[in-house]
């Protein structure tokens, strides 16, 4: 007659523990299961998190009033003006053409061209023998007649000014700046070149050219002098 071990109720609860601290390894440690199994849950995790926390970062963008559909926004790689924000991405049409859908969890550091007003900068090269007082008072005085057009007033915050920026080899470089809302300084700088241009052509000052030249100086007919070789004495 075979007789039943009778289990303690300690064995039961030691055998109880055993149990729940294998499960919780198991939740708590996945590479002591396996490493396939550990590298597909982590995985797993990893696209889950991503796929919960692109919503949440979407709602945070758009509570924080980071960006609005129409705005020219840099992330990372992508830029280009919002399009469309759905649910998890954001749709960005570049300058080019393409069309970027870039999911919120990914976006980052966002750069927003497109808010309150951008100081537009750009450079003319001028010969070094020209004053600088007067290149300075010339473009000054292109900006406040800018200003009495009406079209280009609407569209100027800060009046157009220049200052001597730096002095290279044969040429002063100038550099000229102008304030406008965004978007409207490509057409404020392409008439600001306008007048510019003519405003020297009028005062017989042309734009420098710091392209490297060689100058080769020929001898006149009586300064040639023929050369006769040194012979060394033969030991």
């Amino acid at each position: 007659m075979i007789r039943k071990r009778k289990s303690s109720p300690h064995s039961k609860s030691h055998s109880t523990k055993l149990s729940m601290e294998r499960s919780a390894r198991r939740w708590l440690d996945p590479p002591a299961i396996s490493p396939r199994s550990s590298g597909k849950r982590r995985a797993g995790r990893l696209r889950s998190r991503r796929c919960c926390c692109s919503p949440f970062s979407g709602a945070s963008y758009l509570i924080e009033d980071v960006f609005r559909i129409g705005d020219y926004i840099e992330s990372g790689s992508a830029k280009g003006i919002v399009e469309r924000i759905t649910f998890r991405t954001l749709a960005l049409r570049h300058q080019n053409g393409p069309l970027h859908f870039v999911p919120y969890g990914s976006l980052g550091s966002v750069r927003n061209n497109s808010r309150d007003w951008v100081i537009d900068k750009f450079e003319i090269p001028l010969p070094v023998t020209v004053d600088r007082e007067r290149i300075r008072k010339l473009v000054k005085r292109i900006g406040l007649e800018m200003l009495e057009d009406r079209e280009l007033a609407r569209v100027i915050d800060v009046p157009l000014k220049a200052k001597l920026y730096r002095i290279d080899p044969g040429v002063k470089i100038f550099r000229c700046k102008v304030q406008t809302p965004p978007g409207k300084q490509f057409e404020i700088r392409a008439e600001a070149y306008r007048r510019i241009e003519a405003a020297l052509n009028e005062s017989g000052i042309t734009f420098a050219d710091n392209a490297p030249r060689v100058a080769l100086y020929q001898a006149a007919a009586h300064e040639r002098v023929t050369a006769e070789p040194s012979l060394a004495p033969v030991p």
